[in-house]
């Protein structure tokens, strides 16, 4: 066992008293460890979640879109009828998921067990959702049944436009509740954590008062105490009333990286930096580690110290700003996603109106890419959507913002531009990346694309009405294709 600087204060007390610190330590540690296992699987059902949520959107929009394939007399309605069939009972299954639990389908297309929503706000979402797809799945059921009952198919169309924006709000409004629930559950968790570390803190300044009443068992009740700071989870050390290490356990020696004797010559400003209200401690290696750190002040044999508590927190904001990641992010493309695209939009525009500059909208469909994925497989299909996301990102400026807005739909959003020949240089530039076929596996794979234009002022002066003039370019341009083939 290593001898330490702050051996020389150690007094003892009985073996009753040892009994009951020991049996303290041990239930604390097993509290730091259960409420951190506690949070890493809420992170992860929480992920799972939101990854679903998201994809949500995403089949509100493809069944509206392969509804309006189908209503084109020129498409084959039979080719559509499945990849109906397969988003509508998708999008149901996954709201049943939400309100009983069950097995749901991730992103990379595996089961995931889930245990349901409780939260009320977000269960009326799924709710109201319910009540919409209900409405919508009367005539879609009908469609399936018959394709060719244009009625049926006229009804289900009008119905899936009127409620689309709808849904795509509600779905909205769910991830931003998860999100804020899973704020609220792992705050909460953090302060019974931090309410532990507490009562750690009391339990040791507890045995530094009683070691320094009992003289008489002085050297083997330290020696006890000893081997239970060193074995706990937590990293302790202690400092003088100048701030200079008197103390650390073998976690703390772990932790910073120091050898025993290099530690003891070195200050807190040594070990530990504040930046923006953020907490580092600082290794040997010279590494920044995100910690929470908990200081108490107690006094021994009349002399102040300070027992501190260094917390590794640098997981789980690792774990936040995956999750953060992924509310804001396409899970394939790694392009913004369809809720940080709104929001930009609604930003440039309003900073276009201050700075009377323009702002281009560009939507884009890959033309025919569902029989790329029938014939070559949906994994090549992703690879594709892959490499055009990346072939367009690095053919816009660095300031534009470039979003996947469902499918095989992207955006590009160009701002502070003055001059409007700009749009039509990106129009062309985005064109070009299809002169060159998209390779897999040594095979040329040629694809062509549809796009809508629309630039504030000149088409329209609010977000919503650049986007939906865009879209509408967007399927003219499409139809035009298909009459022209």
């Amino acid at each position: 066992m290593p001898r330490v600087a702050l051996s020389r204060y150690g007094k003892s007390k009985s073996k009753s008293i040892i009994t009951i610190v020991v049996c303290s330590f041990l239930v604390l540690d097993c509290t730091a460890l259960g409420i951190n296992l506690l949070i890493t699987k809420q992170v992860d059902a929480d992920a799972l979640a939101i990854n679903i949520a998201g994809r949500q959107r995403m089949l509100s929009q493809r069944m509206t879109k392969v509804l309006l394939l189908m209503s084109d007399e020129q498409m084959d309605s039979a080719d559509y009828k499945k990849e109906l069939a397969y988003v509508y009972r998708l999008f149901r299954s996954t709201l049943n998921v939400f309100e009983a639990g069950g097995l749901a389908v991730d992103g990379q297309g595996n089961n995931k067990a889930f245990s349901g929503l409780t939260d009320a706000v977000a269960l009326a979402y799924v709710s109201e959702t319910q009540h919409l797809i209900d409405e919508l799945g009367f005539y879609v059921e009908k469609v399936l049944e018959n394709p060719q009952d244009e009625a049926a198919l006229k009804a289900a169309l009008a119905m899936s436009k009127r409620n689309n924006l709808t849904i795509l709000d509600l779905m909205n409004a769910l991830t931003f509740r998860i999100e804020q629930m899973t704020a609220e559950k792992t705050m909460n968790l953090r302060w019974i954590q931090t309410f532990a570390f507490v009562l750690a803190l009391l339990n040791f300044a507890i045995i530094i008062r009683l070691y320094n009443k009992r003289t008489s068992e002085s050297e083997m009740l330290m020696q006890s105490f000893m081997h239970l700071v060193n074995n706990a989870a937590a990293c302790l050390i202690v400092l003088d009333a100048k701030g200079r290490v008197q103390f650390a356990n073998e976690m703390g020696l772990e932790v910073f990286g120091y050898p025993e004797d290099v530690l003891l010559t070195l200050a807190s400003s040594d070990l530990f930096r504040t930046e923006h209200g953020v907490t580092y401690a600082i290794t040997a290696s010279g590494e920044a580690i995100e910690i929470e750190l908990i200081e108490r002040k107690f006094v021994l044999n009349g002399n102040d110290f300070f027992i501190v508590t260094v917390n590794d927190i640098s997981h789980h904001a690792e774990e936040q700003a995956r999750l953060s990641y992924l509310a804001n992010h396409d899970s394939l493309t790694g392009l913004c996603n369809r809720r940080v695209l709104l929001d930009r939009l609604n930003s440039e525009v309003a900073h276009a109106e201050l700075s009377e500059t323009k702002v281009g909208l560009f939507f884009i469909d890959l033309d025919k890419f569902k029989p790329v994925n029938d014939l070559l497989g949906h994994a090549v299909g992703d690879v594709l959507l892959k490499t055009f996301a990346n072939r367009l990102k690095n053919a816009v400026r660095e300031s534009d913002i470039v979003a996947r807005y469902g499918g095989d739909e992207f955006v590009v959003l160009m701002s502070s531009v003055s001059d409007e020949a700009a749009f039509q240089r990106c129009y062309q530039t985005i064109e070009e990346i299809f002169i060159e076929p998209f390779v897999w596996e040594g095979n040329n794979v040629f694809l062509s694309c549809s796009i809508g234009m629309s630039i504030y002022p000149t088409d329209s002066h609010n977000a919503q009405g650049l986007l939906s003039l865009a879209d509408q370019r967007m399927y003219a341009s499409k139809r035009e294709r298909s009459t022209a083939v």
